[in-house]
């Protein structure tokens, strides 16, 4: 039995299969999402010394192709936080990316992270 290759969606094409509940989620080379962005979050020194603290909320889409864009700050915590959430969601890669079984394309999805930032 044969593989099918999915293909690419182009720039400006979506998936209109309207089966947004049956597409795979994307993947991190490490498979769970909390898990790559923990190893990719530093907690920035100042923060540490200051004893910052917070819920950042971001949202980012996952391409085609596996790389995270249009990284946007949705709720703020501290500029310091702030910054070092958007980098490290905007620096992640998807090994695998969001998958329409039903049409067998790979489609770009947008997507809202909280990124906590706890001192113990």
């Amino acid at each position: 039995h044969s593989r099918i290759q999915p293909r690419e969606v182009t720039d400006g094409e979506q998936c209109s299969c309207g089966c947004i509940f049956r597409i795979l989620p994307p993947e991190t080379r490490y498979g769970d999402f909390n898990y790559a962005l923990s190893k990719t979050v530093k907690y920035p020194i100042i923060a540490q010394e200051r004893n910052i603290q917070g819920k950042v909320w971001v949202s980012y889409i996952v391409g085609v192709d596996g790389n995270v864009s249009s990284v946007v700050l949705l709720r703020s915590a501290a500029a310091v936080l702030d910054k070092e959430a958007m980098r490290a969601i905007g620096s992640m890669t998807f090994a695998r990316p969001a998958y329409c079984p039903e049409h067998k394309c790979n489609v770009a999805l947008r997507f809202v992270a909280p990124v906590n930032f706890v001192l113990q």
